[in-house]
């Protein structure tokens, strides 16, 4: 089964969870990003490998039956 995670923060370590995430999944499907969040505005709606900042943190709840979050 397919865990589905959220991401909270664009910064930096975003790279880093993303390129571990594609780690895991290429020895064996475990983890599916569905979102990103972040405060600031200016991120809001770039697109980062393929995901794109959904908006402000405070959206996460939108996915709260999610229980996999990367806190940065």
């Amino acid at each position: 089964m397919i865990q589905q995670i959220v991401i909270i923060g664009a910064s930096n370590a975003f790279w880093e969870i993303d390129e571990l995430i594609k780690d895991i999944n290429a020895v064996s499907a475990k983890y599916e990003i569905v979102g990103v969040y972040d405060d600031d505005k200016s991120l809001w709606g770039k697109q980062f490998n393929n995901l794109v900042v959904q908006g402000p943190i405070q959206e996460v709840k939108t996915y709260l039956r999610i229980l996999n979050l990367f806190l940065q």
